[in-house]
């Protein structure tokens, strides 16, 4: 897969950022989401159409709650991954994964799972639920290569 990352920025406060195939609503305005240090990547075939978009907390300190040591440094947190519909099963969203975690060489990366924790357990990333509320969203973590 010929895949290039780039810097990106999708919000509008004028024009649907819903267009082109990616999951309604996420990448609407939503204002400061609490995060640490937020990255946004888009990810462009050989065609240069986007296929992908990926929104990450840099310095993340979210984990230690489900027994998982934060980093001094922080986790990297996808906080968001979304793959254009027409493009889901085919292996993309293993291959931006890559491609993303080789910007942050040698950081520890995290995802807690939006319905999505198929996805996290096929791509190999350990899982955790949290010891002492059943019901919240579980935490992967990339294992280390």
């Amino acid at each position: 897969m010929d895949l290039r990352v780039i810097d990106a920025v999708w919000y509008s406060r004028t024009a649907s950022s819903d267009d082109g195939g990616f999951t309604p609503g996420w990448w609407d305005d939503h204002g400061d989401l609490g995060m640490g240090e937020q990255v946004n990547f888009s990810v462009l075939d050989a065609d240069d159409s986007e296929v992908a978009r990926v929104q990450l907390d840099v310095k993340s300190d979210w984990g230690s709650g489900y027994g998982v040591s934060v980093p001094a440094e922080g986790f990297v947190e996808v906080y968001k991954i979304d793959v254009r519909e027409d493009r889901q099963r085919r292996g993309l969203g293993t291959a931006v994964l890559r491609l993303v975690k080789a910007q942050y060489p040698g950081r520890v990366f995290i995802a807690f799972s939006e319905d999505a924790d198929e996805f996290w357990r096929a791509v190999g990333w350990r899982e955790y639920a949290h010891p002492k509320e059943p019901r919240s969203r579980h935490l992967f973590v990339a294992r280390q290569e």
